[in-house]
């Protein structure tokens, strides 16, 4: 079996991005030219989520035999596949938008782990979204029936 992996498609992370930056903008700019104190502050609370929106767009996923690797800029995991259950897809709605993410989980862990490089925000990303999952799934499934012979 061959090492597959998975991201956001470029117009997508190019979109994620954009939405980010204009997000910091709006959020940051104004206090630090009215108040560098309230700026650093504010930039202080929204740099974590800021990190936390990177993970999204820069984040991937490599399906190996041994293992699943979650890739993203500021963490790395491995999970063995004999320790990975249920991988199954979350719909969120957020104030102005719903997306989907594909979550799995694991016996090391109570609740689930997210997969980085598998989100769809809008109906014409759920093609890509469907063919990645699917193609997790049936990794899954072929690591499966080659550890039980």
């Amino acid at each position: 079996m061959e090492d597959i992996r998975i991201a956001l498609p470029a117009r997508q992370r190019r979109r994620l991005l954009i939405r980010l930056g204009l997000a910091t903008a709006v959020l940051c700019g104004p206090f630090w030219w009215e108040n560098w104190g309230v700026g650093l502050l504010v930039t202080a609370v929204w740099s974590p989520l800021a990190a936390g929106g990177l993970g999204w767009v820069f984040g991937s996923l490599l399906l190996t035999p041994e293992s699943l690797h979650l890739r993203g800029p500021l963490r790395r995991r491995v999970v063995p596949w004999t320790e990975i259950g249920l991988i199954t897809e979350r719909t969120t709605h957020g104030r102005s938008s719903t997306y989907r993410i594909a979550i799995v989980y694991t016996t090391d862990r109570p609740g689930p782990r997210v997969l980085p490089g598998l989100r769809a925000d809008s109906v014409t990303e759920e093609p890509d979204f469907e063919r990645a999952l699917a193609t997790v799934r049936a990794y899954q499934r072929a690591v499966a029936r080659r550890r039980s012979f």
